[in-house]
Order: structure tokens, then C-alpha cells, then sequence
């Protein structure tokens, strides 16, 4: 674990499509309603040194910024899986570390846990131990949802959220996201509580909040 943390660390996870993103935000801008210094870090987020925002800059577009059609899988997993692993150890060294420095609670939408659980979906142990050394989150909030649902709320389907290059269709996604979500569940440990995503997002923000009250303490500003 990273030295340096000394806010509340909180991660949203998640399958593909669970609303990371959209409670991740709304949970901040509650808790800064309420008088809580918090802070919202994701893929957006700026690191105050130059070098290490370039980079970020150029591992974001490599892991996300492809096309859909893109066949990335055929670089192999170990390639994919090591990129994703330096993206998080900037990520965490540059944009959370100072974040946790300079607030009482971060939260994000950005995890490593659901990578390696869609790793463990198709049977590979490359990820394992690469994360190891990352800043450990108080509470993760698990969004728990039917992956058909998740479907519903996404544009479109990516190979890499179906498991497999040959199909990116609903009958595929579903079925991988079902394995991630087994996969992901297996990871839990004492910090992490799920939260039914399938509820009106006002909802699961609610409970998304009371959550994190719940380790920061009541009354605090």
C-alpha cells in the first residue's frame, strides 16, 4: 500500500453498465452539500505533474479510447493486463494520493477489482499480485445489478465486455458479466458492502451515501 493516504479512500465497483460513474458523482455532490470536504477522481483527472499526466493521458487512450471494433484481445492478455496495471499505479500515486492528502473522503469510479475478476472469468491468473501494492479503499461500494439490465443502460457492447472477439452481443454480454460479477463477489472482504443497483439511481445514491457516513463519522464537516 501507498504511504502518504490520509482521507477516506472509497471505491464504487462494479459489472459493466452498473452506474459506477453516475453514483460515484452523485455521492460526491451530496456529501459536498452536507458540508463534506470530498473529492471525485476518475479518468478525467489531471496529475499536477506534467510527465505523469502524459502518460495517463496516453495509457487512458490505449485502454479505453479504441473502437469498438477493435480487436484488442489479440495483443494478448498479459500485454492488456500490464498496461491496466501501470495506468492504476499512476493513478493512485498521482491523482488519489494527493486527493486522500487534501480531503476527508475520495471516492472514485475507477477499480482494478473488476478487471482481475473479468481476468478470473476467463481463467487467467495474470493479474494476480499486480495490484497489490495500491492504496486500499476504507469501503467499496458494490453495485450489485442484473446484466441485463446493465446492457439496457449502455450505448453499445464491447468485445472486451463480452468476453470474447467473435461476439459483442446481448446473449454474450450477459452471460461474461454473470461470471464477473461471481468473480467479483469472491473478491469481497470486510470493506466492501452491495448495494441493489437495480433501484432509481436516487436511490442507490442514498444508500451509496449512508454508507460512507458510516465510516466517516455523523456531524463531520
Amino acid at each position: 500500500m501507498m504511504a502518504g493516504a490520509m482521507g477516506r479512500f472509497v471505491c464504487v465497483e462494479g459489472i459493466d453498465g452498473a452506474g459506477k460513474t453516475l453514483i460515484a458523482g452523485e455521492v460526491v455532490a451530496r456529501l459536498r452539500a452536507e458540508g463534506v470536504n470530498a473529492a471525485l477522481v476518475s479518468r478525467d483527472s489531471v496529475a499536477a505533474d506534467e510527465g505523469a499526466a502524459k502518460r495517463l493521458r496516453i495509457l487512458t487512450e490505449l485502454l479505453w479510447g479504441y473502437d469498438a471494433r477493435d480487436a484488442i484481445q489479440r495483443l494478448g492478455h498479459r500485454h492488456l493486463i500490464l498496461l491496466m496495471a501501470s495506468w492504476f499505479d499512476l493513478f493512485h500515486r498521482w491523482i488519489v494520493a494527493p486527493a486522500l492528502a487534501g480531503h476527508q473522503v475520495t471516492v472514485t469510479d475507477q477499480s482494478p477489482c473488476k478487471y482481475i475478476a473479468r481476468f478470473h472469468a476467463l481463467g487467467r491468473t495474470c493479474a494476480d499480485g499486480l495490484f497489490d501494492q495500491l492504496i486500499a479503499p476504507d469501503l467499496v461500494l458494490l453495485l450489485g445489478v442484473d446484466p441485463a439490465l446493465a446492457a439496457s443502460r449502455k450505448p453499445g457492447l464491447k468485445p472486451t465486455e463480452c468476453g470474447t472477439e467473435a461476439r459483442n452481443d446481448l446473449a454474450a454480454f450477459i452471460a461474461f458479466q454473470s461470471a464477473v460479477a461471481e468473480r467479483l463477489r469472491r473478491l469481497r472482504n470486510p470493506a466492501w458492502r452491495e448495494i441493489d443497483a437495480s433501484a432509481p439511481a436516487a436511490i442507490v445514491a442514498t444508500s451509496a451515501v449512508e454508507a460512507v457516513r458510516s465510516i466517516i463519522g455523523p456531524g463531520t464537516s
